[in-house]
C-alpha cells in the first residue's frame, strides 16, 4: 500500500504549522504568519468575508535567530531599504493554501463525526451579518468553524461556508469538514457549560434554491435573518462592488443596467440549468432589496417558526437585545461580555443619496415593504416608507 502524503496527514499538517511559524513573522500589529496589507488593500474583503484573490505586499522582520544568523534589529532602527516588501508573497499564500487543503482533507475524512450547524444566518447581504457573527463569537460556548483562525494562523475565523448557494456540488461531506467533531463540542460544553456551531452565508437567502437544499440537510438548525432598509441595501451593496473595484456605473447607471445584467439567472439557478452566476449574487443590487419572495420562500421551506428576523437598524441600536433572542432560542445563557454592534466591512458611500434615485427606489420597493411586514406582523423600522417599528428590538422571533 502506497504511504501516506506527509503533507496530508494530521502529523504533517502540524509540522507544516510548525514550519509556516518559524518561516513567516510580521510586523508588531499583524498576528503571527499573517500579511500586514498595504493601505491599497484595506477594506477590500467581501461582506461574506471568503478569501480574496488579491495578492498582498507583506512587510516581514526575520524571527530572533533563523539559519545561525543574529538577530535582527527591532523595526524602528532597522534601515530603510531592509523593510522592503518580500518578493515571494504568492509562495507563501500557496504554503499556506496547501496547509488548508491538508486540513480540509482530514476533516472531510472525519465528516461522520462532525454534525451540521446550529445556526445559520442566511442574510441579507449588506444587512449586517459580518457584524452579527463576530459578536456572536464573543459568546464562549461558540465553537469557530475548521480551520479555526490560530491554526493557519489568520486574522479572523471564518464566517461562512456558502455550501447551499455556490459550491452545493461539493457534497454534504465537504460541508460537514468546516464545523467542529463532537467530542470537540462536548469538550468546549464540559468546559463553559454548553457548546454551539454557526455560520453566516447571506447569500443563502436570495439564492433560489438555498432554502430546499437547507430544509432538507439541516432539519435541526435554527436561522436568523438581518432586514435592513432596502434602500440603504441597495446603495451599500452598490458601494461594496465600486469599494472592491468591480463596479464602474454609478448608481443610477447600475440600477438601469441590473436587469440586462441579470437576464434570468434566477430562473436559470432554479432549474439547476447553471450552478452559480456572479451577476445574480453581486449585481442584484435592487432585486436583492424585494424581501418578500425570498421570506415566503423561507418560510414554506423551514417553517416560520426556526427562523429569528430582525432589522438591521434594532441590531445596531441595541445589539445585546438581538443577540439574546438568538441565544435564548438555541438554550444558551446570556453573554457575559457585552455585545459591540461594530460596523464591520462598511462600505464608504456619499453622504447622501441623489435625490431622483431615491424616490424611483422608495417607489419600487413600497409595496414589497408593505408585504414583508404583512407576513411578519409587524412594521419594520424604515421612516422614509412611512412605517414606525410596533415591537421591540428584542421581539423578533416569529
Amino acid at each position: 500500500m502506497c504511504a501516506p502524503n506527509p503533507v496530508f496527514t494530521l502529523q504533517g499538517i502540524g509540522r507544516i504549522r510548525h514550519d509556516m511559524r518559524k518561516f513567516s513573522c510580521v510586523s508588531n500589529s499583524a498576528p503571527l504568519g499573517v500579511p500586514e496589507r498595504t493601505h491599497a488593500a484595506e477594506g477590500r474583503e467581501s461582506s461574506d468575508s471568503r478569501p480574496s484573490d488579491r495578492p498582498h505586499s507583506v512587510t516581514v522582520r526575520h524571527p530572533k535567530r533563523l539559519h545561525g544568523l543574529p538577530p535582527r534589529p527591532p523595526n524602528d532602527s532597522m534601515p530603510e531599504a531592509t523593510m522592503a516588501p518580500v518578493g515571494n508573497t504568492i509562495g507563501l499564500d500557496a504554503f499556506r493554501s496547501s496547509v488548508k487543503k491538508g486540513i480540509r482533507l482530514a476533516a472531510t475524512a472525519t465528516s461522520a463525526l462532525r454534525s451540521g450547524p446550529d445556526l445559520v444566518i442566511i442574510g441579507v447581504k449588506r444587512g449586517g451579518t459580518t457584524s452579527l457573527f463576530r459578536d456572536l463569537e464573543r459568546h464562549a460556548a461558540m465553537c469557530p468553524l475548521v480551520p479555526s483562525a490560530r491554526r493557519l494562523p489568520l486574522r479572523e475565523n471564518q464566517k461562512g461556508v456558502h455550501y447551499f448557494d455556490t459550491a452545493f456540488s461539493r457534497g454534504d461531506r465537504w460541508y460537514r469538514s468546516h464545523f467542529p467533531t463532537r467530542f470537540v463540542q462536548q469538550q468546549r460544553a464540559r468546559s463553559v457549560g454548553a457548546s454551539f456551531t454557526a455560520e453566516a452565508s447571506p447569500y443563502y437567502f436570495f439564492q433560489p434554491l438555498a432554502a430546499r437544499r437547507v430544509a432538507a440537510a439541516l432539519p435541526d438548525a435554527h436561522f436568523v435573518l438581518l432586514l435592513r432598509d432596502p434602500v440603504e441595501r441597495t446603495v451599500s451593496h452598490w458601494s461594496e462592488q465600486t469599494r472592491n473595484g468591480i463596479e464602474g456605473l454609478s448608481l443610477a447607471e447600475a440600477i438601469d443596467a441590473e436587469p440586462d445584467r441579470v437576464g434570468a439567472a434566477a430562473e436559470q439557478l432554479a432549474a439547476g440549468e447553471i450552478e452559480t452566476s456572479n451577476a445574480h449574487e453581486q449585481q442584484s443590487y435592487v432585486a436583492q432589496s424585494l424581501y418578500a419572495d425570498s421570506l415566503q420562500r423561507w418560510f414554506d421551506a423551514v417553517g416560520p417558526d426556526r427562523i429569528t428576523v430582525a432589522f438591521s437598524e434594532d441590531y445596531y441600536q441595541d445589539p445585546a437585545a438581538v443577540i439574546a433572542t438568538i441565544t435564548d432560542r438555541l438554550g444558551l445563557g446570556r453573554m457575559p461580555t457585552a455585545a459591540t454592534g461594530e460596523h464591520r466591512n462598511a462600505a464608504p458611500r456619499a453622504s447622501s443619496i441623489d435625490p431622483e434615485t431615491e424616490r424611483q427606489l422608495i417607489e419600487r420597493f413600497a409595496p414589497d415593504v408593505a408585504e414583508v411586514a404583512a407576513l411578519l406582523g409587524k412594521r419594520p423600522p424604515w421612516p422614509r416608507f412611512g412605517l414606525e417599528p410596533t415591537t421591540s428590538a428584542a421581539d423578533t422571533t416569529l
